[in-house]
């Protein structure tokens, strides 16, 4: 998104600055219907799964996902959000389109799998904190947009090797981490 916004900001700012609260609406919208599944599936768990399993299943997923990381095999869909629209809506409502469609979480490309991690112990221990993860889903979001579009990061030929290890990187870390909680949670 950056590099739809970047170059949107120095060609005309009001049309950026659409985008953004566009993209925001949409994050925000498209956040509260994977919200509200994963607090009535997590509810559903709850009343029907005992803790102890859901803790097993939890500390599974995280070493399944931290071990998929660490291989450099995140999950994800092999695709970006639909360029489709790209000239034929407003910016606005690009932003809305696009960032709906990126906080639903199943549709696009991810770094690491750090997000899923969090979406499944939502799932299966806290589906009280719903609220809390679609916050922190849409400041993460819409705050990294705003920071990356004003520090004009494109990808280019000369920073994408960076950017490869980069998430080679984030990923490795990830992955560790997320084997050294289910670890934890294992012992505890």
């Amino acid at each position: 998104m950056v590099g739809v916004v970047g170059p949107m900001l120095r060609r005309s700012p009001g049309e950026a600055y659409n985008f953004i609260l566009g993209y925001a609406v949409g994050y925000l919208a498209g956040g509260t219907v994977l919200v509200t599944v994963a607090y009535g599936v997590g509810q559903f768990l709850r009343a029907v799964v005992p803790h102890g399993p859901r803790v097993v299943a939890l500390i599974l997923v995280l070493v399944v996902l931290g071990a998929l990381d660490l291989a450099d095999r995140t999950p994800q869909a092999r695709r970006q959000v639909p360029q489709r629209h790209a000239r034929n809506i407003s910016p606005g409502w690009r932003g809305v389109v696009w960032a709906f469609d990126l906080a639903l979480l199943f549709t696009t490309r991810k770094t690491t799998s750090l997000v899923w991690a969090a979406l499944a112990t939502l799932v299966l221990l806290d589906p009280d904190g719903a609220l809390w993860f679609l916050l922190v889903l849409v400041v993460v979001s819409v705050g990294h947009l705003v920071v990356g579009t004003y520090l004009d990061h494109v990808m280019n030929d000369r920073s994408i090797g960076g950017e490869l290890r980069l998430v080679r990187w984030s990923r490795a870390i990830a992955g560790g981490g997320m084997v050294c909680l289910a670890t934890v949670l294992a012992i505890w």
